[in-house]
């Protein structure tokens, strides 16, 4: 092969060899090729017969599964994942007329079908508890603390994030209730629409309340803000995948699934 491209792949000293930077380059390569070759195998092996089918999932938004769900679409390639980002009550409704096949949800809208949810025999596994944080600048009066109750945030001038709630995942629902059940009401003094929201956000000195499954995606926030727990009683969202286990494949995408974000957020 390195007369073929008449370039060297290896440092060789004495009885000692390693790769250079060209042979490290070939492995990749090489790599890739037979990943490819197994994966070719695997397909023509066991499914060559096997009609395509769809699985319908409800994600979580911000695209936080779609390299996970490329890994898997390519081992199982007679698949294929269509994904809806809806609200959480809405995503339990299209589980149970099933229009969805897996969705992610959390405890509030699960105690509000528990009986459906049984009577249909869907498989509910928790997977992480969604904290809610306030994000100030570094230079606020609050960056120095490590939690704070809401009662002390209720003359303070907040980011109301304004969208569809029955198509995008967001913590409006959450805060509303926490609001109610902690009996405090917040002031909500700036109003950005979503895309707006996700571009500038970060930069403004604004509070806004987040939570950890934002947090956890858009890491580089960090660099521009403090995140401070909110210490509430309420202040939290169990994060559960509900699916119907009847069908092997979406047994299996579910399975993975929950291995990834148990080992997100396990500690």
């Amino acid at each position: 092969i390195e007369n073929e491209y008449n370039c060297t792949f290896f440092e060789r000293v004495g009885r000692k060899i390693c790769l250079n930077q060209n042979g490290t380059v070939l492995l990749e390569y090489i790599d890739t090729i037979l990943n490819n070759y197994d994966n070719m195998n695997l397909y023509f092996s066991t499914n060559h017969n096997m009609p395509h089918s769809s699985i319908i999932l409800c994600d979580l938004g911000e695209n936080i599964l779609d390299t996970l769900i490329s890994t898997f679409l390519r081992k199982y390639p007679y698949l294929r994942v269509k994904k809806e980002t809806v609200s959480f009550q809405k995503s339990i409704e299209m589980l149970l007329n099933k229009e969805a096949d897996i969705i992610f949800t959390d405890h509030l809208s699960i105690n509000q079908c528990q009986e459906e949810l049984t009577l249909q025999n869907i498989e509910r596994t928790f997977l992480f508890k969604n904290k809610l944080f306030i994000a100030v600048p570094p230079d606020s009066k609050f960056a120095a603390l490590k939690e704070i109750n809401l009662n002390q945030l209720e003359n303070e001038e907040f980011v109301d994030i304004k969208g569809e709630l029955d198509n995008v995942i967001k913590t409006v629902p959450f805060i509303d209730y926490l609001c109610e059940a902690e009996n405090v009401k917040l002031n909500f003094a700036y109003h950005y629409d979503l895309d707006y929201a996700y571009k500038n956000l970060f930069f403004t000195p604004h509070l806004y309340l987040s939570d950890s499954l934002h947090i956890s995606y858009y890491t580089d926030s960090r660099k521009y803000k403090k995140y401070i727990k909110i210490a509430n009683p309420s202040a939290y969202q169990d994060i559960y995948i509900c699916y119907h286990p009847e069908d092997p494949n979406v047994s299996i995408f579910a399975d993975i699934l929950k291995k990834t974000f148990m080992d997100i957020f396990k500690s």
